[in-house]
C-alpha cells in the first residue's frame, strides 16, 4: 500500500534528492515500528538515540523498519498521539485473521521505507530545560532523557514502495537496487517541474 504524506517534511525535498544521487550507497538506520513509520510520514522529525552518528555523519539516511514488531510497540500504536498520527498516515488496525497473528497494523516490516536528511545532532544536557524539549506530539514520539542524542530529520522522501532489506545495529550501508535510483531521479525531475 502506498501512503503519501502532505506534511512539510514531504515538500521541497529537491536538496535531499540531489545529495542522494551523489552516493552509491546510503547510510541507513533501522527503527522499530511505529517509530520508523512516523519518521517516514514526517510526523516524527527528531529521532533520539543513546549514541551519536559515527564520524559526525550528516546527510541522507535511509529509514529501515525492523522485522521485529514487539507486543509493547504494537500496544503503543493504540495510544495517543501514536494512533492519530498513524491513522493520518493511512494505517489502520485490522482484526487478526489468526489467533496468533502479528503486525495487525500492516507495517512494511524488514523494509526501507524512506530516506531522511540528517541535518543536526545535539546532546541533551543532564537537566534539560523546558525550551530544550520539543512540543507534543514530538515529545511523546521519542526518549528525551538527559544525555540522549537528538537527531534532526527535517526532510523526508517517502519511497513509493517499500524495499526489502536486511537491517543492522547502528548506522549501516545500504546498497539500493537500480529501481530505487530511477525513482529518486523521477521524483527529482517532478520536483524541478513543479518549481
Amino acid at each position: 500500500m502506498i501512503r503519501e504524506s502532505t506534511t512539510k517534511a514531504q515538500e521541497a525535498i529537491a536538496p535531499l534528492l540531489v545529495a542522494l544521487l551523489q552516493h552509491d550507497t546510503v547510510k541507513a538506520l533501522t527503527l522499530t515500528d511505529p517509530w520508523g513509520e512516523l519518521v517516514a510520514m514526517g510526523a516524527k522529525r527528531l529521532e533520539t538515540r543513546s549514541w551519536p552518528p559515527p564520524d559526525d555523519y550528516r546527510g541522507p539516511l535511509a529509514i529501515h523498519i525492523s522485522k521485529r514488531f514487539p507486543a509493547e510497540a504494537e500496544a503503543l500504536c493504540f495510544d495517543e498521539p501514536f494512533r492519530s498520527a498513524l491513522e493520518a498516515g493511512g494505517f489502520r488496525w485490522e482484526e487478526p485473521r489468526r489467533w496468533n497473528a502479528r503486525n495487525t497494523w500492516q507495517f512494511p516490516l524488514g523494509c526501507v521505507v524512506a530516506v531522511a536528511w540528517l541535518e543536526d545532532v545535539r546532546r541533551l544536557p543532564p537537566v534539560p530545560s523546558r525550551g530544550q524539549l520539543p512540543p507534543e506530539p514530538e515529545r511523546s514520539f521519542g526518549n528525551f532523557a538527559p544525555g540522549r542524542f537528538v537527531w534532526s530529520l527535517p526532510l523526508v522522501y517517502r519511497l513509493p514502495q517499500p524495499i526489502e532489506a536486511t537491517g543492522a545495529y547502528g548506522l549501516w550501508d545500504w546498497q539500493p537496487p537500480a529501481h530505487f535510483w530511477d525513482g529518486v531521479q523521477a521524483r527529482l525531475d517532478a520536483e524541478r517541474q513543479e518549481a
